[in-house]
């Protein structure tokens, strides 16, 4: 009899620690479970703002590139801009023999339009004309300010004999176009095309 007590007390002490441990253990599941869920949010949570993080960083940059080849002023390609796009076009001139021709134009009496109207008057000129001649222009070709009243245009894979009917359309576009002024404004337009005996210096020293 005393053996049969022994044993159901061993088997209910048994069965409370079974219980206990088991009780413990879910607690304790339960509780890693929601340590790593948290983990889980936190790291989703993470990823989303690096991944906000890296577009915004993405986006800036391309501001600053963007920012860094544009003319402040007319919003066309700038100088600086240029000087990379002619290099390369030389380069590709020399590697696959591809022909180029170069446009230079300047307002005429530039300095006379400011003194007599005023720098925002010659400002607003340089930013229509800058917008017509962009407009006038094809997808292949590139308008850049180069400095003051003077602007470059890259015409890739064009004779000379074309890019002197796109220069003289563009001179008279220039000409009939209306800027508000008592005469016409007009422009002086310089045109070369690329060859052998070329480089960056002296095709920009000739046109």
């Amino acid at each position: 009899t005393i053996d049969i007590v022994f044993i159901l007390l061993s088997f209910i002490l048994s069965l409370l620690i079974y219980i206990w441990i088991k009780k413990k253990f879910f607690l304790y599941e339960k509780k890693i479970t929601r340590k790593n869920t948290k983990l889980k949010e936190l790291n989703e949570l993470l990823e989303k703002k690096v991944k906000e993080r890296t577009l915004k960083l993405e986006a800036s940059n391309t501001q600053l590139e963007r920012l860094a080849k544009t003319d402040a002023l007319t919003q066309v390609n700038n100088r600086y801009f240029f000087m990379e796009c002619i290099d390369a076009e030389v380069k590709r001139y020399y590697r696959y023999h591809s022909v180029f021709s170069l446009i230079m134009f300047d307002l005429d009496y530039f300095k006379q339009i400011n003194d007599t109207y005023g720098h925002q008057k010659g400002d607003e000129i340089l930013i229509e004309v800058s917008r017509l001649v962009e407009n006038s222009l094809r997808d292949t070709d590139s308008l850049f300010r180069f400095g003051g009243e003077e602007f470059m245009v890259i015409l890739p894979h064009t004779q000379l004999d074309e890019a002197y009917e796109i220069a003289d359309r563009m001179r008279l576009l220039i000409e009939k176009s209306d800027f508000g002024l008592q005469t016409p404004t007009t422009i002086s337009v310089g045109v070369v095309a690329f060859t052998d005996e070329d480089s960056v210096d002296s095709v920009i020293s000739k046109v």
